[in-house]
């Protein structure tokens, strides 16, 4: 039976009339006057807990009562009414839920104690303070008042909120109605939220409401999100959340490279998950600021509007995910400090035997040689979801032993907001107590239960995800979407990612011409998300973003030009060769360059030069030039011919294309690292980036690259060099004057080396191809991509390595090319550099780096210089000056590129005076020995 209707006389209801005006615009701007707030508490707090007076602020050291909640929290008072009214709500669990809500906020002093009322105690520990940790006083904060909502603006006025309500919640919330009321049920039981009658609430005065919609998950419960951006909420929030704690941008690739660094003496890499219960709902807001973040609940019929507040943090506010990494970071960090002190086995854990549940479809593989040593051993398994030896898999050669791999077995945490990834090497009595660590560390920070929780509070590691498996250390699991195999070393997509990817392909047909703009984001955005670890794939999407150039009028739908199609086909192709041929991780992760070189090109031809590591330990010098058609030299863009269609940064990148190719088919160049430098910044910009967003040659030309770094599997980096410094690769492209052999001697003259120069002619396929793409014209995939022939082989080490070896390079050896960089060449001395005439002169210009890498040995919150600039809003003390000038925190680091692009950037230095709290004592476990 559907639940029926009732009447509520527990809670006074009177409100202000609900009368909507069609005619009344939804401004966000509020006419209520500031206030004058009090002065700052003594110490420092964090960003929130600054209360500047109305234009003044009050310097930290300065005398002042201790801090007070805002107003809203202690002493504010509800919203009053003269007369009462029946509630007219379902009779449902949830209806039961929402009317002793009222009856309980009818008869509250004032906001906080309904709040504090309606949820349970904080899931922080009460010693999170203690920890010896830089975020310690930022958790504190959270764990007593909670985060904290800021707004710039003034409050809405009550024509806003009827606005609001009557414009209601979103579409997919009313599709989603059954669901919502038994899943708000659920978190009203655990204190994440509450529900009440907007009659009730609609005259606070820091009311702001935003639609509830409904997000579908594949084999998972709908997500409930808050859309705080519709009626701007989010644009409205000032900027005081630690943006620094987000680390999860490059956490794929922080794993990827521990995993091929690893040494393989100490026998595979084993992985095991552990996921957050709740996630957001772990950290409480700030009470008086909570309805701030009201949202507007589906109404069913004849049932009276409802109001949702979160009580935690909510679902889609902008400052959610920084507050609850900056728990999530912590648990990481403390972790990982602990896995590198090779402290002793902590006691057993409670979760630790859920935490050694196998998948279903796994079969215990003890490590050869392995001697448990005690009874709680978690049993080791290498396989998950399908077996290694899948005959439908074409066998890989065995993985190459790396020239930057760890001397100690690997122990390492990383952390994707709320999923925390482990790593490890070892017998199983190891992976047992880094296990016992971690579950340990959660405990450091996150309560366990308690016999006082509320009824349905759950442990902080998701239970639910251990009894799948996800806990216990297996060699192949599925790791943010990716199947990854440490033993076969390979990354995937799993089948049903595969199998979305062609549903997407195939509801794109040749014969389609047009698509709504909305899907077409879509699409592209789950293409970007599978091309992360698809190398090939990156280059087909300048076409494909292009097409947002293309609307259809005003119809909201974009035109599908051939040239989309045509990189589309060329998606459907790498696609067909997904399932029989995973990615390696060796071609995602740089090591030590085992080729380097130059290109350059002309109006003539393009050049370039290159050395080669051999298995002799000597660096081969090769070189190789083409010459360009004339029908190509009369379209190139010049002051003669402006209107020509091919420009010199076109030749250019052709050159850094065809480089590869030469290389590809005379060496041994699979799963090996290539450093390129060029002396044209446009060709350097699209080959970091793999894309562009035009039509021209440019974006044909990468395409090539891209399916050609597919088929031969190797990793390109590339960096500029100086035209003037950039003399050999110039020389190549321009003597057509001398014939091969008068090159050659040219070379070996001008440029001797300890090995005489070789001349290598590009094929013919490949360079028809290259010209035909300058064309704007696409060949078919297998006219160019051939299996090469029985090549050479490369050397063991790299570039690095063997200068080194033969002492030519006196300067200190140089890292892998990674995001965290930045160039170690001064703009002076770049112009005033003499040529580079060997190997050694060239590894001058590659990009000094680091290694991708958490902020070590743990992150921090920065604070503002000044608080940011916002408008006062009324009666709450943690709100903002005016006049003050705003200044950002520190990037964080999930603003950084994927390391496929293959771009330097600044590494973020934590400034010690920016930190929120004393500077670490040297005898600190925190403090890096490095």
């Amino acid at each position: 039976m559907a639940p029926h209707l009732v009447a509520s006389k527990a809670a006074p209801t009177m409100a202000p009339h609900l009368a909507f005006s069609k005619a009344a615009p939804l401004s966000m701007e509020a006419t209520a006057a500031p206030a004058q707030l009090p002065a700052m508490a003594t110490g420092w707090a964090p960003h929130w807990a600054s209360q500047p007076k109305a234009h003044d602020l009050v310097s930290p050291k300065a005398s002042a009562p201790p801090y007070t909640l805002p107003g809203s929290l202690s002493t504010s008072k509800l919203p009053t009414h003269t007369n009462t009214s029946s509630l007219q709500l379902l009779d449902d669990e949830l209806g039961q839920l929402v009317q002793e809500a009222s009856a309980r906020l009818a008869l509250s002093p004032d906001w906080r104690a309904f709040v504090e009322a309606s949820r349970g105690a904080s899931d922080l520990q009460p010693s999170v303070k203690d920890l010896d940790h830089p975020a310690a006083h930022l958790l504190h904060q959270l764990d007593a008042r909670g985060a904290p909502a800021i707004m710039q603006k003034k409050p809405w006025t009550l024509a806003q909120k009827q606005m609001a309500l009557k414009r209601g919640p979103h579409k997919s919330a009313f599709e989603h109605t059954a669901f919502l009321r038994e899943e708000f049920t659920d978190m009203i039981k655990k204190g994440h939220w509450t529900v009440l009658p907007a009659s009730q609430v609609l005259g606070m005065e820091q009311l702001r409401l935003s639609p509830l919609g409904v997000v579908p998950q594949r084999d998972r419960r709908p997500r409930t999100i808050s859309d705080y951006s519709y009626f701007g909420v989010n644009d409205d929030t000032a900027a005081v959340a630690p943006l620094e704690s987000m680390q999860f941008g490059r956490t794929f690739y922080r794993l990827l490279q521990r995993i091929a660094r690893a040494n393989p003496r100490y026998g595979p890499v084993h992985m095991s998950k552990l996921d957050i219960a709740d996630g957001f709902y772990r950290v409480r807001l700030l009470p008086g600021d909570i309805p701030k973040l009201g949202v507007l609940f589906p109404q069913c019929a004849g049932e009276e509007p409802l109001i949702a507040f979160p009580l935690t943090l909510p679902m889609g506010w902008i400052h959610s995910p920084p507050y609850f990494c900056a728990v999530t970071e912590t648990i990481c960090d403390l972790a990982n400090q602990a896995f590198q002190c090779g402290a002793k086995s902590p006691p057993p854990h409670r979760l630790e035997l859920q935490a050694q549940t196998l998948p279903a479809t796994t079969t215990p593989t003890p490590l050869p040689g392995s001697v448990p040593a005690h009874g709680s051993v978690p049993p080791v398994v290498t396989v998950e979801d399908t077996p290694i030896n899948d005959p439908s898999v074409a066998p890989l050669p065995a993985p190459r032993q790396r020239s930057d791999i760890l001397q100690r077995p690997v122990a390492y945490n990383d952390l994707y907001v709320d999923d925390l990834i482990a790593l490890a090497q070892g017998n199983p009595d190891r992976l047992l107590r880094l296990q016992r660590v971690l579950l340990h560390t959660f405990d450091q920070v996150l309560r366990p239960l308690e016999p006082t929780d509320l009824p349905a509070r759950q442990e902080p590691v998701s239970v639910k995800k251990l009894l799948k498996g996800d806990g216990a250390w297996t060699t192949r699991k599925q790791v943010l979407g990716w199947l990854v195999d440490t033993v076969a070393m390979t990354v995937a997509l799993p089948a049903h990612r595969l199998e979305r990817l062609r549903e997407i392909l195939a509801s794109i047909p040749p014969t389609r011409r047009r698509i709504a703009t909305k899907q077409w984001h879509k699409f592209l955005g789950e293409l970007r998300s599978m091309s992360l670890a698809i190398p090939g794939s990156r280059g087909l999407f300048s076409s494909l973003q292009e097409a947002f150039r293309h609307p259809d009028g005003h119809s909201g739908r974009l035109r599908l030009t051939q040239a989309v199609h045509d990189f589309l086909e060329d998606f459907r192709w790498i696609a067909a060769g997904l399932e029989t041929r995973p990615t390696r991780i060796a071609e995602l992760i740089p090591d030590d360059p085992a080729i380097v070189g130059t290109t350059d090109a002309s109006g003539r031809g393009a050049g370039a030069v290159a050395f080669v590591s051999m298995p002799t330990n000597a660096l081969q010098p090769i070189l190789w030039r083409a010459r360009f058609p004339p029908h190509i030299e009369a379209d190139l863009v010049s002051f003669d011919n402006p209107h020509g269609t091919i420009t010199n940064s076109d030749l250019e990148l052709f050159g850094t294309v065809l480089h590869h190719d030469v290389l590809a088919h005379n060496f041994d160049i699979r799963e090996r690292t290539i450093h390129t430098s060029h002396d044209n910044t446009p060709a350097v910009a699209w080959q970091r980036k793999g894309s562009t967003t035009s039509t021209g040659p440019a974006a044909y030309l990468l395409r090539c690259q891209s399916l050609h770094q597919r088929t031969h599997r190797y990793v390109p980096l590339h960096d500029y060099i100086p035209g003037p410094v950039n003399e050999m690769a110039d020389k190549a492209s321009r003597l057509w004057h001398l014939s091969d052999s008068e090159l050659l001697t040219y070379f070996n003259t001008h440029y001797p080396q300890p090995l005489p120069w070789q001349l290598y002619q590009p094929r013919p396929e490949m360079l028809s191809t290259m010209i035909t793409a300058l064309s704007k014209t696409r060949s078919v995939p297998e006219s160019f991509l051939q299996e090469p022939p029985p090549r050479t082989s490369i050397g063991p080490h790299g570039v690095t390595s063997v200068l080194n070896t033969i002492s030519t390079l006196s300067s200190k050896p140089w890292m892998t090319q990674s995001q965290l960089s930045k160039s170690g060449q001064p703009v002076t001395a770049m112009a005033d550099s003499p040529p580079a005439v060997n190997p050694s002169a060239l590894q001058q210009w590659r990009t000094p780096s680091v290694r991708w890498a958490r902020r070590s040995p743990a992150w921090g919150p920065t604070t503002f210089d000044k608080i940011p600039v916002a408008k006062l809003t009324t009666g709450c003390s943690n709100n903002l000056n005016a006049g003050t000038a705003k200044i950002q925190p520190l990037l964080a680091s999930n603003q950084f590129r994927s390391p496929l692009c293959n771009t330097s950037w600044p590494k973020p230095i934590l400034d010690q005076a920016h930190l929120p709290c004393k500077p670490l004592p040297t005898s600190s476990p925190w403090v890096s020995s490095s």
